[in-house]
């Protein structure tokens, strides 16, 4: 895990590979599913992970994972499944030191985590993102492809939408809350104080 604050990097023994609604962990045998998702929908996956999930593995449902269809998890375990082939056989070729595996770049996290059916656009500046999300967004969710664009123009995507000011009124020691309320943020030396308005 990255490291936070004071706390170096830590690192376990504990393999898990993090997919579209799940998280595949290879050689474990429980099951976890995100307490955030209700007991009738927790139920529903619960059933659906016996039919689809190998013996000799565990998984840990994600919150994404509310109301997806039984082919889409079907797939993400087979397409995680066959990444641990992957890595367990470049391991028996490998010579150490060697990197089996690495997390994908940060534009193909945030494409997992957060691109999902309540997104309407994603939009992509850059050929080598366009390629790397295209290519991701086409083998692990095919259907949400059409609300992906790619940026050609001239002008600044974030320019364009308005991204540099969003960013500076977030960071600022202001920050305008939807409700009409506001943040005031001040940072000490000895804290953070937080002023709600």
């Amino acid at each position: 895990k990255d490291p936070v604050g004071q706390k170096g990097a830590r690192l376990t023994s504990q393999i898990s590979l993090p997919g579209r609604f799940l998280v595949y962990v290879p050689d474990g045998s429980m099951t976890g599913i995100s307490r955030k998702l209700r007991d009738t929908e927790r139920s529903r996956l619960k059933s659906i992970l016996k039919r689809v999930m190998p013996e000799d593995a565990g998984v840990i449902v994600r919150t994404a994972a509310e109301g997806a269809a039984e082919d889409a998890l079907e797939a993400d375990v087979e397409r995680l499944q066959a990444l641990w082939t992957d890595i367990t056989d470049a391991a028996k070729k490998a010579s150490p030191p060697a990197v089996l595996y690495s997390e994908p770049d940060l534009s193909i996290k945030v494409v997992r985590d957060i691109f999902n059916e309540d997104v309407t656009k994603l939009v992509v500046s850059g050929d080598n993102a366009w390629t790397t999300i295209d290519a991701y967004i086409s083998a692990v969710a095919p259907d949400l492809r059409e609300r992906l664009d790619h940026w050609v123009h001239d002008r600044d995507v974030f320019a364009e939408y308005r991204i540099d000011e969003q960013l500076m009124k977030a960071l600022d020691r202001k920050v305008w809350l939807p409700s009409g309320g506001s943040l005031v943020i001040d940072r000490t030396e000895a804290m953070t104080v937080i002023d709600v308005n």
